[in-house]
């Protein structure tokens, strides 16, 4: 995966203009059954507990300190890094079609926008907790400029970098985490517990 630092050469180009027409052709395709990384479009429990919808609101919570702090002309940036970041790690956007009982990908322009939407939720809590209270955990060096009294506008390529970056991280931690689930001295030592919540929280519907 390229590092939003990196010069942008013709062959970069060039693959980025061949994976948006394979995005484009996917936009039409139907499919039977989302994949772990998709975000399903629609409300319901089967819905809120998709892996790609919570990995999804994850990520728009760890935007949501950004969207407060940028420049007005960066929020539409911000949702568009979400959407990209998604789908650069094989998510697509989908709504069920009841009648066929296929999913279809809703495309970017109401991917953007309800994205947009979930960020401007209880941005008035957000706006009065401290910034670093809601990226603490990331590098956000590449937005270091939107964090200043008088924020800067930033290149797309920040947010999305920066999205990337808090995405690729949800997946690591899951991954180590079945890793930790599937070893001897995990099963010897594991007891099932009357205290445990596996509910989620419904945070963002989408």
């Amino acid at each position: 995966m390229d590092h939003p630092h990196r010069s942008y050469t013709p062959a970069k180009e060039a693959e980025d203009v061949a994976k948006e027409y394979l995005q484009q052709q996917l936009v039409h395709l139907p499919v039977t059954s989302p994949t772990y990384f998709d975000v399903i479009n629609g409300r319901g429990q089967g819905v809120q507990h998709h892996p790609g919808n919570i990995k999804y609101r994850t990520l728009v919570f760890s935007n949501k300190g950004l969207y407060a702090k940028c420049p007005r002309s960066d929020k539409a940036k911000i949702a568009k890094g979400i959407v990209a970041a998604v789908r650069e790690l094989g998510g697509r956007f989908f709504e069920l079609d009841k009648q066929s009982g296929t999913y279809h990908d809703i495309g970017d322009e109401r991917a953007w926008a309800k994205t947009s939407q979930a960020l401007r939720e209880d941005q008035t809590k957000i706006r009065q907790q401290n910034y670093s209270e809601t990226a603490s955990n990331f590098d956000i060096s590449l937005l270091a400029s939107s964090t200043h009294d008088q924020p800067r506008a930033i290149p797309p390529k920040g947010y999305f970098g920066y999205s990337v970056q808090v995405l690729e991280s949800l997946y690591k931690s899951e991954a180590d985490n079945v890793t930790s689930q599937h070893s001897p001295s995990h099963q010897i030592s594991q007891s099932p517990s009357l205290d445990s919540d596996s509910s989620n929280q419904n945070l963002y519907p989408i």
